[in-house]
């Protein structure tokens, strides 16, 4: 899910960011403008202090949050081989729709503030192995206010974690060995279901599976899921577009011996 994570890791710093304006959040008074644009460095740059930041089980790593004149500034680092697999463009990372999926972790009042005092938000993603700029993404005050009224008035909508997830599954190669003795074999969507499809290389009768080792089985899934999903946005998004996933697990046969349905109560409770 990489293409996914670079689109939208933002959000588990950006949360923070939310919640550090909000707590200074009040009606300015005329002709203080600079003053307020200060006081929105000063809530940003309180985060600097927290890099770098691990992004957890994706090998990404923020390494600055700062702010100049006219931008937050979030430096990442990638390597080149994981940004290489996500087959991110610089168009797709830098459109309309891709602008929406990052504001959508503000809170409205959060993106009024950084349009009426005149700030953008640029993302900078460099290599770990050679230091170079492998993506930028520059969204100016201007463009944060237009999207947000594309959004509003239905013109355009946000990449929905199904879209992105399509679109990842699409650039995967299949058979994939997971560790010995197991293959991811196939992965696909309908509807709001991902489904994945994983082979054994032994034969499995479904009679010879207990429910202790099904219940087992459902932990691990859900607990990776947990992992992979745990942040903020995506949990959101798994919510509003009620996504379940599908393990369907078969033997050397082809024949399944074992189908696990986890929906996003069963993430979290």
């Amino acid at each position: 899910m990489k293409r996914k994570l670079l689109i939208i890791l933002l959000g588990i710093i950006f949360c923070n960011v939310a919640i550090t304006l909000m707590s200074c959040n009040h009606v300015p008074k005329k002709g203080i403008k600079e003053q307020r644009r200060e006081e929105i460095r000063q809530a940003v740059r309180l985060h600097k202090l927290r890099c770098p930041y691990v992004v957890p089980n994706a090998g990404i790593t923020i390494v600055d949050i700062d702010v100049d004149d006219d931008y937050m500034i979030v430096k990442v680092e990638v390597t080149d081989g994981y940004y290489k697999s996500t087959l991110l463009t610089p168009e797709m990372a830098n459109s309309d729709r891709n602008v929406a999926r990052c504001i959508s972790s503000y809170s409205n009042n959060i993106i009024d503030m950084f349009v009426e005092y005149e700030f953008g938000m640029k993302y900078i993603y460099t290599s770990q192995e050679t230091g170079e700029t492998l993506l930028e993404i520059k969204i100016p005050a201007k463009k944060l206010k237009e999207v947000k009224e594309k959004v509003k008035t239905g013109e355009i909508q946000a990449y929905t974690l199904i879209e992105l997830t399509e679109m990842e599954l699409a650039d995967m190669s299949f058979p994939t060995q997971i560790e010995e003795g197991l293959w991811l074999t196939d992965a696909y969507i309908q509807g709001n279901i991902i489904y994945y499809v994983y082979n054994f290389e032994n034969k499995i009768d479904a009679s010879d599976v207990s429910q202790s080792e099904i219940y087992e089985l459902r932990e691990l899934c859900i607990d990776g899921l947990r992992e992979e999903f745990g942040a903020l946005m995506y949990k959101q998004s798994i919510i509003k577009e009620n996504i379940h996933f599908v393990y369907i697990y078969k033997d050397n046969r082809g024949k399944e011996f074992a189908r696990i349905n986890i929906g996003p109560d069963d993430l979290w409770y």
